[in-house]
């Protein structure tokens, strides 16, 4: 059993003892202490139950009620649970998990400094452990809406077990909820966190697709998920003219320009530029337009390119990612001129390699200390038994890398700066990030009416490349497939019988649990039924599939390969 006492901090930088408000509570050069305690079993049982992977990556993480004191502020009985997916299993056989506090879960009129919530973050993955907070720092110097961060060093007690054990530097981040919507867009609104493709259309009505899609975090309102819902049907329609005139009534696209401006220079790619999470979207009141709101950046900073062996400083300024969401905003006219005037005014400002590493050495400063102290009593907060710690990783991408330090962040910066200006000077055109997620997100947006495509195939003999006239020809022969009852339309049952075989006869190492087949259809057919008659006719199955041609198309030669409309390969 492990039983230590940490104290002796005589030979690190005095800490602040004192906060009286928000403003004197963040920033890159303030850290805290935080204590936290707990009872044993509590921690035990903060662990998402189960031993697979996908329970500990994608696991829900208990909430138990423990004691926080932050600075010289006490506070008891509040709501404390893990949190993570890569950073939870990269810590797995530590103590140091990041961690979300919950002020007011038992006493609704509980606040620290009038908020809520607060995040720490245990920067898994970042030797640095400040790619984090200069990041959020970055975007809100560059006018992105996005949450304020400071530094701690937490301590843990786990009554009979552990007395103030120290785990480690965090990052502090605020939590995006009502009180950040009003202090940053004025009023509070709808608020959601998306995991899946980005921005689905799933329907005219907010419905359980929806939830299920973009994880709401607050209540949802017909007025306020209305906006939501006619972004997402906007980036499905195929005409520019229809979109350009319709976008900026719905969506906040200057917000939208600044936050992928951002990104892109930072080379932020653990987020929707490749992957379908680390982001909110927030509709306020006031304006009812949806903004986005970044989240989760301790791969910032090209981190994340070098784990997944995309670009890290040649990362295009000007085509930084195929997700569709992106591509078609970028691709008119208006958003690409704004877009590149953004670019320029960042890379000459707070993006440029001075701000940057200005902001580095503030933050290294600030934390200095507290690395060199996690550094000696590294070995305490590693060694702690699996009941405790979880299990360790074994996974290579989530082990420390070579050039993972200081000097290669400010190494990185600089080669960053020059990419970007040789770019806008047109000496080079940078390198597209993959998705990472399916030829546009994690699926192919509409994936459930391309399978129902492939009744109508043709023998994977045939064309590997279809032209336009043979896609029709597949249209019009996948739609009489489906027609089990040659009624000429197509009704919910159908389409599920159809999916249904498809998922019976796939391998086993592929299929979900659960049959899918029903929900997947009646989204197919709220997404095509136009008249909104519960029936798929063969001019709205027509109408529905050449609408999410485009989208299939990824490497827009106005030709489908057999891959690209999910049909196998031809020879």
């Amino acid at each position: 059993m492990l039983r230590t006492t940490f104290l002796a901090w005589a030979a690190l930088t005095p800490l602040l003892n004192a906060q009286d408000s928000q403003e004197d509570f963040f920033g890159l050069d303030k850290i805290w202490d935080i204590h936290i305690e707990l009872e044993r079993e509590d921690w035990v049982q903060m662990y998402p139950q189960g031993d697979s992977t996908a329970t500990r990556l994608f696991g829900r993480f208990p909430y138990r009620i423990g004691n926080v004191t932050i600075g010289t502020q006490r506070l008891e009985d509040v709501g404390i649970r893990m949190k993570g997916n890569a950073t939870f299993m990269a810590n797995g056989g530590t103590l140091k998990k990041s961690l979300k506090l919950d002020f007011n879960r038992e006493d609704s009129e509980q606040k620290f400094l009038g908020m809520g919530k607060l995040n720490l973050q245990c920067n898994a993955l970042d030797a640095t452990q400040i790619k984090e907070a200069v990041s959020y720092q970055i975007y809100r110097d560059c006018g992105v809406v996005a949450g304020r961060t400071c530094f701690a060093r937490v301590f843990l007690t786990l009554r009979g077990e552990l007395e103030e054990a120290y785990v480690g530097l965090y990052t502090v981040v605020e939590q995006v909820d009502q009180r950040f919507a009003k202090r940053t867009l004025g009023s509070g609104g709808l608020i959601l966190k998306p995991q899946g493709e980005t921005l689905a259309y799933l329907g005219e009505q907010w419905n359980e697709d929806y939830d299920n899609s973009y994880f709401p975090k607050s209540k949802v309102s017909e007025e306020l998920a209305q906006p939501i819902i006619e972004t997402a049907a906007l980036f499905d329609e195929p005409s520019d003219e229809a979109f350009v005139a319709g976008i900026e009534e719905v969506m906040d696209v200057e917000r939208f320009l600044k936050y992928t401006a951002v990104t892109t220079l930072l080379i932020n790619t653990d987020s929707p530029l490749t992957v379908p999470d680390n982001y909110y979207l927030v509709v306020p009141q006031d304006t009812k337009k949806v903004t986005i709101v970044p989240w989760d950046m301790n791969w910032s900073m090209g981190a994340y390119g070098y784990i997944t062996q995309t670009p890290t400083v040649e990362l295009s300024v000007m085509r930084p990612t195929r997700k569709e969401v992106f591509r078609r905003v970028l691709g008119q006219a208006q958003f690409k001129e704004r877009y590149r005037e953004l670019v320029a005014e960042y890379i000459a400002g707070p993006c440029s390699a001075e701000a940057l590493t200005a902001a580095i050495h503030r933050a290294h400063a600030t934390v200095e200390d507290a690395l060199a102290e996690e550094e000696m009593r590294i070995e305490a907060i590693m060694s702690a038994e699996p009941e405790l710690g979880g299990q360790p990783s074994r996974m290579p991408v989530l082990q420390p890398r070579e050039g993972d330090d200081l000097l290669g962040l400010l190494e990185f910066v600089e080669a960053r700066e020059k990419s970007v200006l040789d770019q806008l000077a047109g000496k080079s055109e940078g390198v597209t990030a993959p998705n990472l997620w399916g030829p546009n997100d994690r699926t192919p947006r509409g994936s459930s009416l391309r399978d129902l495509l492939r009744e109508g195939a043709a023998p994977s003999e045939s064309a590997s490349t279809l032209d336009r006239q043979g896609v029709e020809s597949v249209i019009t022969t996948s739609f009489a497939a489906v027609d089990a009852d040659h009624s000429e339309s197509l009704d919910e049952n159908e389409m599920t019988a159809v999916l249904r075989r498809q998922w019976q006869s796939a391998p086993r190492r592929s299929r979900r649990e659960q049959d899918p087949s029903a929900d997947r259809a009646r989204r197919a057919l709220n997404q095509i039924d136009a008249d909104a008659d519960s029936m798929v006719s063969a001019e709205e199955w027509q109408a529905g599939i050449e609408a999410l041609l485009r989208f299939w198309d990824r490497d827009m030669d106005r030709r489908w390969s057999r891959r690209e409309l999910g049909l196998g390969e031809g020879r």
